[in-house]
């Protein structure tokens, strides 16, 4: 089985499609022993921050995510348009800053987010 990468579109342990953001750390034990789903506090992980499409968020041990394929640019969109937050739909875009070229040069569906770019991380500002 193949490892998850940022940019996957998965099905989590509660059933729900989202997109693997980022690696996460492995939640504290208080966290674990409040899950409803009693196998997440035996994961051992790698543990992924995973955005539903439907909205909302999702730390989901590697065990328990079945990968789908690489989302693609209408995975994104339907992310965002669930997302109804400035912060939300800012980090979208600075992880996927491909979407508005990639929109207007490939048909719907028929290309990855991130074939032939890597996803940009939003640049730290001194305050």
């Amino acid at each position: 089985m193949r490892a998850l990468a940022v940019g996957d579109l998965v099905r989590d342990n509660l059933g729900r499609k989202g997109i693997v953001i980022e690696r996460a750390r492995k939640p504290d034990s208080k966290w674990l022993a409040a899950q409803d789903d009693r196998r997440m506090r035996g994961a051992v992980g790698p543990w992924w921050h995973v955005v539903p499409l439907d909205g909302g968020d999702a730390l989901v041990p590697e065990d328990f995510a079945k990968r789908i394929r690489r989302a693609t640019v209408d995975d994104v969109v339907k992310l965002m348009e669930s997302d109804t937050t400035d912060s939300g739909r800012a980090t979208l875009q600075f992880l996927f800053a491909g979407i508005r070229s990639s929109t207007s040069r490939y048909s719907k569906g028929s290309q990855s987010l991130t074939s032939g770019s890597k996803p940009t991380r939003p640049k730290r500002r001194a305050v």
